[in-house]
């Protein structure tokens, strides 16, 4: 295992059944013992970011918005009363009065109860502050963690949760990850191929996992020893082994020095931020961990889309790089980006990506997104094909 170096059908709500939920367990956000009436966010650095998510609690000194979630054609947004709002093209995934809209609709549904949104493809997961997972959309691949017929409670012990594409992982308050859902490529890993509707733990992972990621075919966590470790698709070298073969239970990648402040994954790609500011990717070809440059400053947070990675610096500077045929890198234009490009210089506070769009919260709370908008998942009001450049979503803050 290396070190870093400078290498090169209908819709339910469901509530997601664990068993044998741990209790007493040292909270894995590093605020210390979360005890067993429920799960505190804070710091910004807690959770992870999935498909399309950040960490439950955004920071940036108040505002209107805290965490943001965006998924193929809709986006989904947790205010700072702890509301949740979508906006775009439900698709499967539509829930109370949110089906098809160019503006935020709030889900009434959870009324003010929600710390994090994590969206797939077609399918979205909400923790409440209780730290129970609600999931509602597409269930073809069993990715709601119900088999259709019963929904039991998952109890107060889910920190944070990761979705993209047809599945979904929780880490929960004992430092276990479970997963569930699409598992063609061993993405689940429990050793199998088969879809897994109901949660099943990752258990070569072992306890103390303390962020967890999910790209198309592939998940990784990470461990309080400060290991990456990832299983699942690997034809371009998503999991970083040095290999393209794919893996049906968890391989270690390699050890950081202390335990990563966030990951995020894309269709064929991994990326890993220490916390001393440094970021790490790998996948898209390289098969093993390499060192992002041309940043020029240390990283407080990434996000990603299927095809591209955005980082906000300490100084609050996005950069982004990767596709960008639909404008979701924010530059302008539709031209590709192979190294990081300055979007916007101040600002920021967190970034996350959807299929081909992106959307940040700026430093007053607000929201702005760019990129893909033929289902308005921008939310500016608008069904223009795109928005090359950042665009503020109407309606949802005051």
């Amino acid at each position: 295992m290396p070190t870093p170096s400078s290498r090169n059908g209908r819709i339910w709500v469901v509530l997601v059944a664990l068993v044998g939920a741990g209790c007493g367990a040292e909270q894995i956000d590093g605020t210390g013992a979360a005890g067993g009436g429920g799960v505190t966010h804070s710091g910004g650095n807690g959770g992870t970011a999935g498909v399309g998510g950040v960490a439950p609690d955004a920071g940036g000194g108040g505002g209107c918005v805290r965490q943001i979630g965006a998924s193929w054609e809709f986006t989904c947004a947790v205010r700072t009363d702890d509301s949740a709002w979508c906006w775009g093209d439900a698709g499967y995934a539509f829930l109370d009065d949110f089906v098809q809209s160019a503006h935020p609709v709030r889900l009434t549904s959870f009324g003010t109860e929600v710390v994090q949104i994590a969206a797939g493809w077609h399918h979205a997961c909400a923790l409440t502050k209780a730290g129970a997972v609600s999931c509602w959309g597409s269930n073809d691949a069993g990715q709601l963690g119900s088999d259709g017929v019963s929904t039991t409670a998952i109890g107060s012990d889910v920190v944070s949760v990761a979705s993209r594409h047809n599945h979904t992982c929780v880490v929960r308050v004992d430092g276990s990850v479970w997963c569930w859902g699409s598992n063609y490529s061993g993405q689940i890993g429990d050793g199998t191929t088969v879809d897994q509707p109901l949660p099943k733990r990752v258990n070569s992972v072992g306890a103390g996992v303390t962020q967890v990621t999910v790209g198309d075919g592939h998940s990784c966590a990470a461990t309080s020893d400060g290991t990456v470790w990832c299983w699942g698709f690997n034809h371009n070298g998503q999991l970083g082994d040095g290999t393209t073969e794919a893996k049906t239970t968890p391989t270690p990648v390699f050890k950081l020095a202390t335990p990563p402040r966030e990951l995020t994954s894309g269709f064929d790609f991994t990326c890993a931020l220490e916390q001393n500011g440094s970021l790490w990717c790998w996948g898209a070809g390289q098969l093993e961990p390499s060192k992002v440059e041309g940043i020029g400053a240390k990283v407080a947070q990434i996000g990603s889309g299927r095809l591209h990675i955005c980082a906000v610096t300490e100084a609050g500077a996005l950069w982004c790089w990767g596709k960008n045929f639909s404008g979701q890198l924010g530059t302008g234009t539709t031209d590709d980006q192979v190294a990081p490009v300055l979007i916007l210089g101040s600002g920021v506070v967190r970034v996350a990506g959807g299929r081909h769009h992106t959307c940040a919260i700026v430093a007053d709370g607000s929201p702005l997104c760019w990129g893909q908008n033929s289902a308005s998942q921008l939310g500016d009001g608008t069904t223009l094909g795109m928005q090359t450049s950042p665009v503020p979503v109407v309606g949802l803050c005051p």
